[in-house]
């Protein structure tokens, strides 16, 4: 009976296995399927995401890598699989000896933008595999990035993408990122579009028509991403910002011609007057012109656009385009260079049309009060260094003018002087030169009251002596002078109380010159 049992049971065992065995050959192999597949040959993409129809070669009922790759060279590549695809079996997984008829080794693997450990790896309908020839085989420092979309509309001729790049953590396992400051490549051609710090980018095509997108880096090896699109219209021109002006403000404006100042550091009200939203130094001495010229900027002032910049042709009436003029101190291009509020423009018709010599010189200050009557100033001039950059440097030797008429202050080494006032008032400082052509500098003080008269040096206390026994006049000169011929000196000096220089007596007392 127990024989009959085990007998029973290995049937029923047996039976089992077979049907299961039958099951499974019923599986069959797996259904084809289209996968994207993309392939990049150190850096240069030959298969841009391509629909591939992958069968299940090997029918064990799963899609893998290896037939994706040998489908996609098939259909793709001259030859076919046989001539330009090859993977080996390892043991641990096939590995591909034959890219694209490379037969380096050098490649890696993503099946959806995951790295793949094997072309064993399955692959599913609808998904992606991107293989890639490495470009450096030093370091193997190509970096993978993809795209958030491999097939997009630009509906109105623009398109926003994300670009992400895989890198590895400190346990080197790979991460997503994303890849900042990569330039988008449009058909193989760089453009102006740049990736930012969250990966993203708007392109803008200028026809309609499709695309291939990639992109580059300068800081890394990208492996290329790849996006196909389709722009049904060109992208509209951006709008450019309607323009601004500008608020008016405060410029302090000088003026002088040939040596004599007309506008002493005088605050002009600026308007941008071209509504550009800068205010600029043609704008500044236009409304110089307009407040203070007689006839105003159309009798007195004018400029003209040669290309590079504004030129002023016509200052305070004369038309010989002779002028130098300074912002806030610095030279100046020209008469488009911007002004700020508080700040000054500085213009002059050269002395000096020979040479062009006059030196450019101010004060520390514009505007000053002198409180004790007194002010001390510093004096710079701006000269130019052996590569012609200017330079500002003090200004020695220059002796000040108030109200136009020279005095007897001058600049000592350090360019510094202090001028004292005679009475309270308003005063216009300036400086000239015996030694150099200088561009007046202007300072305009009040004084609020006269400068302190210098005090008389206290006179000396004179040196006397009493005269001691045994003491002679050749011995006294001697303690004194360290020279005894000199006796004669004292002797003239106490000639009223000496009759006889040979005879001095004790307790006389002498006046030592």
């Amino acid at each position: 009976m127990k024989k009959l049992l085990s007998f029973l049971l290995v049937l029923v065992l047996m039976s089992t296995l077979f049907a299961a065995a039958a099951l499974a050959d019923d599986a069959g192999p797996a259904a084809d399927a289209v996968v994207s597949v993309t392939i990049s040959m150190a850096g240069e993409i030959v298969v841009p995401a391509v629909p591939v129809l992958v069968s299940d070669l090997n029918a064990d009922g799963i899609l893998d890598v290896d037939e994706a790759l040998t489908c996609a060279h098939d259909q793709l590549y001259d030859g076919g699989a046989a001539a330009g695809y090859a993977a080996v079996d390892f043991g641990s997984g096939l590995f591909i000896t034959n890219l694209w008829g490379d037969d380096s080794g050098n490649y890696g693997i993503y099946v959806d933008n995951e790295m793949a450990m094997s072309a064993s790896d399955p692959v599913q309908a609808g998904g992606s595999v991107n293989i890639y020839l490495y470009s450096d085989t030093e370091y193997w420092s190509d970096q993978y990035t993809y795209f958030d979309q491999t097939d997009a509309v630009a509906e109105d001729g623009t398109l926003t993408l994300t670009l992400c790049a895989v890198s590895f953590d400190e346990n080197w396992a790979p991460v997503a990122a994303p890849c900042a400051g990569a330039t988008i490549t449009i058909d193989g051609e760089a453009t102006e579009f740049v990736t930012d710090e969250n990966g993203q980018v708007t392109v803008c095509f200028d026809a309609a028509g499709s695309y291939l997108l990639s992109a580059v880096s300068d800081s890394a090896i990208l492996v290329p991403p790849v996006c196909k699109v389709t722009a049904d219209q060109a992208a509209a021109p951006a709008e450019e910002p309607a323009p601004v002006a500008a608020a008016d403000a405060v410029v302090s404006v000088t003026i002088s011609m040939a040596g004599e100042i007309v506008v002493p550091a005088v605050p002009v009200l600026v308007s941008d007057l071209n509504a550009d939203g800068i205010l600029d130094v043609d704008e500044a001495l236009t409304c110089a012109h307009d407040q203070l010229y007689d006839g105003g900027a159309a009798a007195g002032y004018a400029a003209v656009d040669f290309g590079s910049g504004l030129f002023v042709t016509n200052l305070w009436g004369d038309d010989s385009g002779n002028y130098g003029f300074y912002v806030d101190n610095k030279m100046a291009m020209s008469a488009s260079d911007p002004v700020q509020a508080g700040g000054s423009v500085n213009i002059y018709l050269y002395s000096d049309t020979e040479y062009w010599s006059d030196q450019y010189t101010y004060f520390d200050r514009t505007d000053a009060v002198a409180e004790d009557g007194t002010l001390t100033l510093t004096l710079c001039a701006v000269s130019f260094d052996e590569n012609w950059a200017p330079v500002a440097v003090p200004c020695a030797g220059a002796t000040i003018t108030c109200n136009g008429e020279a005095t007897e202050f001058v600049t000592d080494e350090n360019g510094q002087v202090t001028v004292c006032f005679d009475a309270a008032g308003s005063y216009l400082l300036s400086a000239v030169s015996d030694s150099a052509i200088l561009v007046p500098a202007v300072c305009k003080v009040t004084a609020a009251q006269a400068a302190a008269p210098a005090e008389e040096p206290a006179p000396e206390e004179p040196v006397t002596y009493t005269v001691v026994r045994g003491d002679c006049l050749w011995k006294i000169a001697r303690k004194f002078y360290g020279d005894g011929k000199k006796w004669a000196d004292i002797y003239n000096a106490n000639a009223s109380i000496i009759k006889n220089p040979n005879l001095i007596y004790a307790g006389q007392v002498l006046l030592i010159p």
